[in-house]
């Protein structure tokens, strides 16, 4: 963990309530959160455009986590709207998903299952942290490239065609160019 990650987290831990109520609103499971993200903690933050998030003790109340790599050393924070858990931000903007560890695990994918795939933070907390919680649609689709198995269960239809839509965004043919000079000699050969 930097430096850097340490002191922001301890200036998140000040200001930091009891999950508790949280916890059971949600029906989460404390020992598996605790495993897998150290936690979830309630504390006021605010926004930083785009997407990231500073502890702010005049901010707005929100739910955040630790975020692990797939080694299981803390690389960042992410934090979501208690109202509405589709509104994503990052206190570093290190992590593209929660959950990395899962992800990198071959024994994840035995008997062929594939990796579970969340819109948000809450919905992969209440899968008991299986699969990986999406941060950021581009940065988790380029992450699940490197995945150990081909084959991803998404929330739903919609959810599918999101995550197709951002792998093939990743090498769309429009932003692969061939140099003037070699496009000629390739039209003079045929």
């Amino acid at each position: 963990m930097t430096l850097e990650l340490l002191l922001a987290l301890a200036d998140l831990t000040v200001t930091a309530e009891p999950g508790t109520a949280y916890y059971h609103a949600h029906r989460l499971n404390t020992q598996v959160i605790t495993r897998a993200a150290g936690g979830v903690y309630l504390s006021p933050i605010r926004i930083v455009p785009p997407r990231f998030f500073e502890p702010d003790p005049t901010g707005k109340l929100a739910a955040w986590t630790e975020v692990r790599d797939e080694h299981s050393e803390t690389i960042d924070a992410v934090a979501w709207s208690i109202r509405r858990p589709d509104k994503i931000v990052t206190l570093l903007g290190r992590a593209s998903v929660l959950g990395a560890e899962w992800a990198a695990d071959p024994i994840s994918y035995m008997g062929g299952l594939p990796l579970r795939v969340f819109r948000t933070p809450l919905n992969w907390l209440k899968a008991k942290c299986e699969g990986v919680a999406a941060l950021d649609t581009m940065r988790t689709a380029r992450f699940l490239l490197d995945v150990p198995t081909s084959r991803i269960a998404a929330e739903d239809d919609q959810h599918a065609r999101e995550i197709v839509h951002a792998r093939h965004a990743l090498m769309d043919r429009q932003s692969i160019v061939v140099p003037q000079r070699k496009r000629q000699s390739d039209q003079e050969a045929a």
